[in-house]
């Protein structure tokens, strides 16, 4: 039977690109209210302002019936669409 990871083994395995987000969310520090996703044109992936990048097989976060974020646990807001340059 496998053991449990302790908080610093998760953390570890988070990207350093976003540790500062995981920390400034689980910490309570992070004022934002509400996740908002935005879907990227050319792939198709929502990229979340906590940081992260979700993508849907189908359809998106409404069709799914997402409410909120799986990463910061925040509500999420504005699907829209990233625009490409």
């Amino acid at each position: 039977m496998s053991r449990q990871m302790t908080i610093k083994e998760y953390e570890n395995h988070i990207p350093s690109s976003y540790r500062g987000n995981y920390r400034k969310t689980m910490s309570g520090k992070s004022k934002a209210t509400v996740c908002r996703w935005k879907k990227d044109k050319e792939d198709g992936v929502y990229d979340t302002n906590c940081g992260n990048r979700f993508e849907f097989n189908a359809d998106g976060p409404t069709e799914n019936h997402f409410k909120f974020c799986p990463y910061c646990g925040k509500k999420l807001k504005n699907f829209e669409k990233r625009k490409t340059i």
